[in-house]
């Protein structure tokens, strides 16, 4: 995954779909039903996105993908679908900047 300076953020490790018309966000929860089972396999049973209540619930609202950033000491970042710019072979370019993204707490 590249930011739009071209900067490397890391590699996907996790997505949840959205769905921005939805009144709650109670059916875009995924540690609810099948799609739970299978995150809690992926994330070992964190609840993602794991950031802060607003912020939670505008990613599980627009969809998001959790990325595993790069490095030991690296930071985990979360993207909004609508920050999504191009997805090109393995590549995944934003239309922002890492530093703009979420941080998993």
């Amino acid at each position: 995954v590249r930011d739009a300076a071209g900067e490397d953020c890391g590699v996907v490790w996790y997505g949840g779909m959205g769905d921005p018309s939805a009144a709650t966000t109670r059916g875009n929860r995924p540690e609810e039903g099948l799609v739970g089972s299978l995150g809690d396999a992926v994330t070992g049973g964190q609840p993602e996105p794991d950031v802060s209540g607003p912020m939670r619930d505008q990613l599980l609202r627009d969809g998001f993908v959790k990325i595993d950033g790069p490095g030991l000491f690296h930071t985990d970042r979360y993207v909004r679908s609508d920050h999504l710019a191009t997805v090109a072979g393995e590549t995944v370019t934003l239309n922002v900047q890492k530093a703009d993204l979420p941080q998993h707490r």
